[in-house]
């Protein structure tokens, strides 16, 4: 028996750097939307599905329409800290004007700030290596063991190694031409915001953190989603 073939919208958010170049924008939708019907099989159960249509949003856009009310009359600037990279927004009253000029992406995210931790752990221990991994998951728990025991040192340089990454992240915000203290606020999300929350609202008192960093885009496209396909 022939499956009933399934058609999907796909909903995402798309790469800053792929969304500034209209050709490229559009090359990505083709690609993720494929050619045709998709066949598979579950369990001894065949599926087929369709990709109908595929609508992208910006990296770190989901935060606008999950919380539009920060953005109203505003001038806001979001930054998303990923796995690889990190990305910065800025939007005027919840609207991107240049999303040519008015957006960037920087590989500075979870990777960068677990170098520093690990470079500033093997300075700490007198040239001893430590290891990447051993570096993340001292940045999860907030410190080094020494024999079963918290390193409490470690901790300050944990810290410290936060702090560092944090002030080179506003610093490639200066660069790109934004100046933070001019913004109404800035709004933090992604996975790797959770690492640096402390360390954010120190520096920066009008930031605002999602209450749920890793999913605040998710959510913020599904409300979108839902608004235009099944509302």
């Amino acid at each position: 028996m022939t499956p009933k073939i399934t058609k999907l919208i796909w909903f995402l958010h798309g790469p800053i750097s792929v969304l500034k170049i209209e050709k490229a924008k559009q090359e990505y939708k083709d690609f993720i939307k494929g050619n045709g019907v998709i066949e598979i099989s579950v369990n001894d159960k065949n599926y087929s599905f369709e990709i109908s249509n595929v609508m992208i949003k910006a990296e770190g856009s989901g935060i606008v329409y999950l919380s539009p009310h920060l953005f109203k009359n505003k001038k806001i600037g979001v930054v998303d800290f990923g796995g690889l990279n990190f990305t910065f927004s800025l939007y005027t009253d919840g609207i991107c004007m240049s999303p040519s000029s008015d957006r960037f992406v920087e590989e500075f995210g979870a990777i960068k700030l677990t170098n520093y931790v690990a470079d500033d752990l093997t300075g700490y221990k007198r040239g001893n290596i430590v290891k990447f991994d051993a570096a993340e998951r001292a940045l999860d728990v907030g410190y080094l063991s020494n024999f079963g025991q918290i390193d409490k040192e470690s901790q300050d340089i944990i810290e410290n190694s936060k702090k560092r990454f944090f002030d080179d992240a506003c610093d490639e915000i200066n660069r790109h031409g934004f100046r933070i203290e001019e913004l109404d606020g800035l709004v933090f999300i992604g996975g790797t915001t959770q690492k640096l929350v402390e360390t954010i609202t120190n520096k920066i008192p009008n930031s605002f953190i999602a209450a749920d960093p890793q999913w605040s885009t998710v959510e913020g496209l599904y409300k979108v989603a839902y608004k235009k396909y099944v509302s």
